[in-house]
């Protein structure tokens, strides 16, 4: 399995990947931050620190949902926020919104857009996350 990295990503996994000895490539992806070379049609998974996230689903809100909307063809898709649930309860972010309208949104577009959203502390849970993630749409998804 090779994963794919976004040209795009402003804050990629690679290094990592490469201390975990995980093989990938960059290339420009249509939908999200990181694919699977062959199912870039198929798989993705879109990164987001809290503020970025903040910021998606604030000032940026339609432009997000239109991408969002755009991953209903996909045979999974799914969200990493770069953060654990106790850093928006606490408000440690550069934002005036509310933790329970943060939340709100969190739990709703996952139901709404059927797209599981996940909380990891660090970059490394997040690398580890798309691996795990990339292999399970092998082991489970590919026909």
């Amino acid at each position: 399995m090779i994963l794919i990295v976004d040209t795009r990503e402003q804050k990629p996994y690679s290094n990592i990947f490469k201390k975990l000895k995980q093989n990938y490539l960059k290339k420009k992806l249509d939908i999200g931050d990181y694919s699977i070379k062959g199912f870039e049609t198929k798989f993705s998974i879109e990164r987001k620190t809290l503020n970025d996230f903040i910021c998606s689903i604030t000032r940026e809100r339609q432009r997000f949902e239109n991408e969002l909307k755009k991953t209903k063809d996909f045979d999974y898709f799914a969200l990493i926020i770069e953060c654990s649930f106790y850093d928006i309860k606490n408000e440690n972010y550069f934002s005036k919104i509310e933790p329970s309208r943060i939340l709100a949104t969190i739990f709703n577009w996952s139901v709404k857009y059927n797209v599981p959203i996940f909380f990891v502390d660090t970059r490394e849970g997040g690398a580890l996350a798309v691996i795990k993630l990339a292999e399970g749409f092998m082991k489970y998804k590919n026909v």
